[in-house]
Order: C-alpha cells, then sequence, then structure tokens
C-alpha cells in the first residue's frame, strides 16, 4: 500500500469499456424501441423490448460496479465514459417520455374500464329484469336499457 493517498490508476482495458458502452447503447436503442412502439400503439413489441431491456438493465447491473471513477482512467477510458452518459442521458429523456405516455394511457383507459363496468352491470339488470318480467309474463321481452 502506498501512503500518499492518491488513486492509483486501475488496470481498465479499453475492449471492457468497450463493451459497457456497447451495453448502454444497447439499453438506449431498446428504449427508443419501446417509444416507438408505444407510440405505434404495438403493445406486443413494447412488451418484448421491456423483457429485453430488464435483460440488459441486470447485465449493466452487474458490470456498473466495476466502472473506475473517471480520473482512474486514461484519456480513451474517460472518452468512452463521456459516450456512456451520452447514451444513458438520452435513454432517461425517453424513458421520462414512455412513462408520460404509459400514464395518459392509464387514465384514458381507466375511463373506459369503468365506462364498460358500468355498461356490464346495466346488462346485468337488464338480463335479471327480463327474467323477472319473463316468469311474470313469459311472451314479453324488456327491451329498456
Amino acid at each position: 500500500m502506498s501512503g500518499g493517498g492518491a488513486l492509483k490508476p486501475r488496470p481498465e482495458s479499453p475492449d471492457r469499456l468497450k463493451n459497457r458502452l456497447a451495453a448502454y447503447s444497447r439499453y438506449a436503442a431498446v428504449v427508443q424501441g419501446q417509444l416507438r412502439a408505444l407510440q405505434e400503439e404495438n403493445i406486443g413489441l413494447f412488451s418484448e423490448l421491456a423483457d429485453t431491456r430488464a435483460e440488459i438493465q441486470d447485465e449493466m447491473e452487474a458490470v456498473s460496479r466495476d466502472i473506475p471513477e473517471e480520473e482512474e482512467m486514461g484519456p480513451e477510458g474517460r472518452d468512452l465514459l463521456r459516450g456512456v452518459k451520452q447514451e444513458l442521458g438520452k435513454a432517461l429523456v425517453q424513458d421520462k417520455e414512455i412513462e408520460a405516455r404509459l400514464f395518459r394511457l392509464r387514465a384514458e383507459v381507466g375511463g373506459q374500464i369503468r365506462a364498460v363496468s358500468g355498461r356490464k352491470e346495466n346488462a346485468k339488470h337488464y338480463v335479471a329484469e327480463s327474467e323477472r318480467n319473463s316468469e311474470e309474463r313469459p311472451n314479453r321481452l324488456n327491451v329498456r336499457l
């Protein structure tokens, strides 16, 4: 151990950093794909990309602990790290857009679900009333809804 307290540069191969940058770039591309799928109302693709995104997130979490501090890197490593930060910054902006869109959809769908539930209750009431009326007068059909 050296007693100077200065940080010793960790040996960080440019290949490892490039691999991390590639993972972060894939993540950003998946987030962008999710946003596009959501805009196109392609829920199947959105869900499929959500699974891919979770896999990449797990991969990123596994390697993020090993990322050295910027001052511990050489010039190439710092350039790569800046690229990583830019990619993730873009992904975060798109992620906020996805979240906002999902909240809007939930609000819209929530109203529709309540309306459908209300109509279903009306239909149940109609069926029950029709059955009750048909027991009293079998040839009549209740057409009120």
